[in-house]
């Protein structure tokens, strides 16, 4: 039964609770006992064009239970979709990815995010270009009109009590708060009805419409832009009056509009919608750019910045993360396709950005790094270290029955495979020992507090990284093969690397052989366990089911003793390391 089909046949609050997931009382105990002032902590974040944001973050537990409803309508949505034609998006903030296009360089479907470079895409190189913004967007989706959605929209038709639980979950003093998970899509739920009229009015007048959030944008070629929409106020070249008639389509819907920020752009002058320029093509403004790299070339130098003030650097690396990846999105995906076809050299972002992850991650370390060969081996670590605590303290321990790790695993994401190389593969390993030198060595500021171990199996796919290393560190006394016994190799700096213990006569060995053998023999659904493969087979299952449905389930019964001898090696690198680092110029 669908996500749809489950909640058009909900009746009671007790059936709402289980289509979450969550315990009845639960729900009852936020809804109805806790007191409304000890629902939400408020505070205020500063708007990108001056003036406070109001954001009402809910408590944990109310936190999670919007979440989950959030996830259900989101479900919801995107199977009242299958059903329907496909359309163009008309909404681009909050929504989840889904298929608009395709890949020009694969001629294949894909799934593109929607958000400010989709909705700043649709116009760009157009002679006008007008931005308008509705007033209070969030707190005039009020409980009577989220309640009143659900009732009577034909993809729901809720019943009414199932309707009023969903409006108490998501409303906070009869409005939709600013900081609850599940306000975003159904902010996007109650503003389709907006979206609807406006696109047919923009077509009537041959203009393209969208809207993000509360940031609506009509644009169009017309030589003239049409009076219906806008016109210019007598005597105010700069300034610009909306027509009568979208207005009363915008108050129709519920919504109002926020005169003071109507603004006009015309070709000749810089058009920007949702914070990006769109003349030609989407695009960062220029000023950002060399702004966020001077502060980049700041932190390279100094290990610290500021963003304006001066007397005021931040602490940690988040904020000037957050701008790359900002800049580094939209960048990406203007000029992709360029990049691609002419071959050129990599973008200037991309290499900023590469450069800051490489001293985020290897330079400016807050605990050592293990580098694994994939998403499995942390998995059979932390579980090793966590049940080996007291054997290995300094890897990890326990205070108020929680558990801390004293190392970092890197997360394989997306951005740090596309953008790092860098995958869990011996391949990507294998770039980044012969590079290592060179990047570290572009760095004014060298903090270096941590080590960088790269941990690999010891066997067949380990060989082009041990002739890398051989070739480089032509002063080790014995060259690194399968049956040489040290307990680390020290590359360069804090870059260590680590195999896993050598199996007596046949020496090559995985870090899944640490297991003992009645626990690999783990049948899953008649099944056994493959170790030579990631993903299931019609006989065997592999490592991912492994890692995820036997030794994370079993953790706390599993005998982690073979690992000990990886444990040591790993603390043998910090040892060394920590008597090492003070005198890093004579590595």
């Amino acid at each position: 039964m669908t996500y749809l089909e489950k909640i058009r046949e909900a009746k009671t609050l007790k059936d709402i609770a289980h289509i979450l997931g969550v315990q009845p009382k639960t729900v009852s105990f936020l809804l109805y006992i806790l007191p409304e002032e000890e629902k939400y902590r408020s505070f205020e974040i500063p708007k990108r064009n001056g003036g406070k944001r109001l954001i009402n973050a809910p408590i944990s537990q109310l936190k999670m239970v919007q979440r989950r409803l959030a996830n259900v309508l989101y479900g919801c949505v995107a199977e009242a979709e299958k059903c329907a034609p496909s359309r163009r998006p008309l909404a681009h903030g909050f929504a989840r990815p889904r298929l608009i296009g395709t890949d020009a360089s694969k001629n294949k479907k894909r799934r593109y995010a929607l958000g400010i470079f989709s909705n700043a895409s649709l116009h760009k190189n157009r002679r006008y270009v007008l931005n308008l913004d509705l007033e209070d967007f969030f707190p005039s989706l009020n409980f009577g009109r989220v309640r009143g959605f659900f009732i009577k929209d034909k993809r729901f038709e809720l019943n009414e009590k199932v309707a009023t639980v969903i409006a108490q979950i998501a409303c906070h003093k009869n409005e939709l708060p600013q900081g609850s998970p599940c306000s975003p899509i159904i902010s996007n739920l109650l503003g389709h009805l907006l979206d609807v009229r406006l696109v047919r009015f923009a077509r009537k007048y041959n203009c393209t419409y969208s809207r993000y959030a509360d940031d609506i944008t009509f644009s169009t070629n017309l030589k003239d832009f049409p009076d219906a929409l806008a016109k210019p106020i007598s005597g105010k070249v700069s300034y610009w009056q909306l027509g009568s008639s979208l207005v009363k389509q915008i108050q129709r819907a519920g919504f109002k509009v926020n005169n003071d920020k109507t603004r006009m752009q015309w070709r000749g002058s810089r058009q920007m919608t949702t914070g990006l320029i769109v003349n030609k093509k989407v695009n960062i403004r220029s000023e950002y750019y060399r702004t966020t790299r001077a502060i980049c070339n700041r932190l390279f130098s100094t290990g610290k910045y500021y963003i304006s003030d001066p007397e005021n650097p931040l602490d940690g690396l988040n904020k000037i993360e957050g701008i790359l990846s900002h800049i580094h999105y939209i960048k990406d995906r203007a000029d992709f396709r360029e990049e691609t076809e002419k071959k050129t050299k990599p973008l200037a972002i991309r290499k900023l950005y590469r450069r800051f992850l490489f001293y985020k991650h290897f330079v400016a370390l807050e605990k050592p790094l293990i580098l694994t060969e994939g998403k499995t081996d942390p998995i059979y670590l932390r579980a090793a270290i966590k049940k080996l605590t007291d054997y290995h303290p300094r890897l990890g321990k326990f205070a108020d029955d929680k558990f801390f790790s004293a190392v970092r695993f890197m997360r394989y994401s997306d951005t740090i495979n596309k953008v790092l190389q860098l995958g869990g593969g011996t391949g990507d390993f294998n770039y980044l020992i012969q590079t290592y030198k060179k990047n570290i060595e572009s760095f004014k500021f060298k903090r270096l507090i941590y080590p960088v171990i790269v941990l690999i199996d010891n066997d067949e796919g380990a060989n082009t990284v041990f002739n890398t290393i051989n070739a480089i560190k032509k002063s080790f006394e014995i060259k690194i093969t399968h049956k040489t016994a040290k307990q680390f190799y020290h590359i360069h700096k804090n870059l260590y690397l680590v195999k896993t213990p050598e199996n007596g006569t046949d020496p090559k060995s995985c870090i899944e052989d640490l297991f003992y053998p009645e626990l690999r023999e783990t049948l899953i659904e008649g099944k056994k366990f493959d170790p030579s493969k990631k993903h299931n087979t019609d006989n065997t299952y592999g490592k991912t089911v492994f890692a995820e449905k036997v030794v994370r389930t079993k953790a706390d019964q599993i005998k982690f003793s073979r690992f000990k001898k990886l444990l040591d090696r790993i603390i043998a690198v910090l040892d060394h390391y920590e008597g090492q680092k003070q005198s890093l110029e004579d590595f």
